[in-house]
């Protein structure tokens, strides 16, 4: 048969061939359709990294002529001083007016008190913790705890003997009655009573021995077993307490029955006897219960406050950014009591006074022949405009022409248009170009915030659960790999970990994160989904992802 097969291959060598070279490409790409079609996740690393974080607001407008603009006062006071006269040239920055700051500077005064105290309170925190951490406190409430257990154990076995004794002897009865039952048979609301301390008594006997041994091993320092001998002998002690407590009411009772009845009792005695020791060793229980617990409040506590203070710690690191967020507000409040002329020209119409208190508006004209740009801005970004705010301009004629300015008047009431409410913001050129003409078209990006030296991570990274946000994390060996990285990612040998952060300010690139990472952590951007065969593809490729952050 085969000899055949091989005959006719001979004989037809071009059609063999072909179908040798069809069999080899329907098994090559069955191959691959099976093994090599399954998805293969990838990750995108980038580095945590410290850099600038630059918020702006953007605008188009046109290029006026100003003949006149308005000098404005921010706030209400008492006019100090009037550096200018009627008629008088000006140059830009020249100081027009001066207002009392008297409460402005009371207001920082208090700011930078309250931020020292913050950062007192901070200081005192870690030394508290500092403290706790050396566990003095601790350790002492461990060694009252010890001493309480000694005399317990010196105690215990002969109390236990006791109330053997007194519980289950037969001294009562001729009949083989132990006492308990014979107390409890005088009334009927004790039927239980005997079984219940039988219960009670066998489960000390088997308690006693473990937690004893508990004891034994902390003193020879077999390991850190004081928090479990406390415990397991404070639960001793209120087990003692409870077959003490339900085993002496039918004896107190039958003690009562006599004296009201004025009966005497053979065993007067004894009764008497068991009694008085019953309700010492109730004393005695008590005591070991109270003290005990006395111990167990003061190291839970204890425990509490190592567990809480990480956390009051940050609240109070907060509290200091928030306390130097109203000092740097404070101050910057203390420019609005100077009133400067924004451009240069000539002082009219002065109508501050030395000794008057002028409202916040117009305090004198400045008459002007500068150009400067008019833009306009929706609601949402005028919000966010000041003035003295830095802009940067550029302009449709002169493609190759950067200037730089700053906002000099923002429009207080705004106009509105198809529901749309716009307001004018005039921005001052820091050198007048006479390449610039009136009527040109000009782009303003406003610089509204910039924050230097804060750790960014790409926004993408940045995700949000419950209204918890949070990135993923890349730790141990996958760290390493993770920062040869491409764009086409890398795969994982371990899945990255959840961390939550807290965010502060953004852009369109960057995210400001608050805490929860440090800088040089590997974080993930985002994944990738391919094939096995696509991922052969990249396998060879190599070179780390760049995250190219403002100010480095």
């Amino acid at each position: 048969m085969i000899s055949k097969l091989l005959t006719q291959i001979k004989k037809h060598k071009f059609i063999a061939g072909i179908l040798i070279l069809a069999i080899a490409a329907i098994g090559y790409f069955g191959y691959n359709k099976i093994f090599n079609n399954s998805n293969v996740t990838r990750y995108v690393t980038a580095q945590v990294q410290k850099g600038s974080l630059t918020n702006s607001v953007s605008g188009t407008g046109y290029v006026s002529s100003l003949n006149q603009i308005d000098s404005k006062s921010k706030v209400s006071e008492e006019v100090i001083s009037v550096s200018v006269s009627e008629g008088q040239e000006v140059k830009a920055g020249d100081l027009i007016i001066k207002l009392d700051a008297k409460n402005a500077l009371k207001t920082v005064r208090d700011a930078e008190i309250a931020l020292e105290n913050a950062k007192l309170s901070l200081e005192k925190l870690k030394l508290q913790y500092d403290q706790l951490l050396r566990a003095d406190t601790l350790n002492k409430n461990y060694e009252d705890g010890m001493t309480i257990l000694s005399d317990l154990y010196d105690n215990y076995p002969q109390i236990l003997n006791n109330l053997n004794d007194i519980l289950f002897g037969t001294a009562l009865s001729s009949v083989n009655t132990n006492n308990i039952e014979y107390y409890s048979s005088y009334d009927a609301k004790f039927n239980e009573t005997p079984s219940k301390a039988k219960t009670l008594y066998d489960d000390l006997k088997i308690l006693f021995p473990k937690t004893f041994d508990v004891y034994t091993q902390t003193k020879r320092g077999e390991g850190d077993l004081r928090d479990k001998a406390i415990q397991d002998s404070y639960n001793l002690v209120l087990k003692t307490a409870e077959l003490i407590k339900i085993s002496r009411d039918p004896v107190l009772n039958l003690q009562n029955n006599l004296v009201l009845g004025n009966s005497i009792h053979k065993y007067k005695t004894l009764i008497d006897a068991h009694a008085l020791s019953l309700t010492n060793y109730s004393n005695t229980m008590d005591n070991y219960l109270k003290n005990l617990l006395a111990v167990v409040n003061a190291i839970n506590t204890y425990k509490d406050s190592i567990s809480s203070y990480p956390l009051d710690i940050k609240n109070q690191e907060l509290n200091i950014k928030q306390k130097e967020n109203a000092l740097l507000d404070a101050k910057q409040k203390l420019d609005d009591y100077y009133v400067y002329a924004p451009f240069s020209g000539i002082i009219t119409n002065i109508t501050a006074h030395v000794g008057e208190t002028v409202p916040a508006g117009t305090v004198a004209t400045l008459i002007t022949k500068n150009k400067i740009v008019e833009i306009s801005l929706n609601e949402v970004d005028a919000a966010k405009v000041k003035v003295g705010q830095k802009a940067i301009l550029t302009f449709d004629a002169l493609p190759e022409l950067t200037l730089t300015g700053q906002v000099a008047e923002i429009d207080a009431v705004g106009t509105v248009s198809q529901g749309v409410v716009n307001y004018t913001v005039k921005i001052s050129f820091d050198i007048q170009d006479e390449r610039i003409k009136p009527g040109m078209s000009v782009s303003a990006v406003i610089i509204t915030e910039v924050k230097p030296d804060v750790l960014l991570v790409p926004n993408s990274a940045v995700k949000s659960q419950a209204g918890a946000n949070y990135v993923e994390i890349v730790e141990g060996e996958d760290r390493s790999l993770a920062l040869a990285s491409n764009a086409n990612g890398i795969i994982l040998k371990n899945p990255p970990r959840r961390q939550p952060v807290e965010i502060g300010s953004a852009n369109d690139e960057f995210t400001e994160i608050i805490s929860g990472l440090k800088e040089g952590d590997v974080i993930i951007v985002r994944t990738i989904q391919l094939t096995s065969a696509q991922t052969t593809q990249t396998q060879q490729q190599s070179g780390g992802l760049k995250m190219k952050i403002p100010g480095l």
